[in-house]
């Protein structure tokens, strides 16, 4: 995903911040309430496969209802480009992966 595409008329990427298995995360700013997110995108090679958007749906649906101040918030979910994306809160720091691989 290049800089400065929008997404949903709202989500312009600023950059890539983190790569799984099934997605690819990147730092966003949200134009109309003017604050940074992450935005979670399905794998384009994904976008077909009925199991992996099985389960990015049910990520979507599981951590919408959470709600604890040490988990991130879900502000959004849709699709674009034939891609199921999920907007999150950004907390700025390191990764859970950096982490891991500091403390093992």
């Amino acid at each position: 995903m290049n800089k400065g595409i929008l997404i949903a008329k709202r989500y312009k990427i600023e950059k890539i911040i983190g790569q799984g298995g099934m997605a690819d995360v990147y730092l966003a700013y949200d134009i109309l309430l003017e604050r940074e997110v992450a935005i979670k995108i399905l794998r384009n090679e994904l976008s077909n496969d009925a199991v992996s958007l099985l389960r990015f749906k049910h990520e979507a649906v599981a951590v919408s209802k959470l709600d604890h101040p040490n988990i991130i918030e879900i502000f959004d979910i849709g699709e674009y480009d034939s891609r199921q994306y999920i907007v999150m809160e950004y907390v700025e720091g390191q990764t859970l992966k950096e982490l891991v691989v500091e403390r093992g």
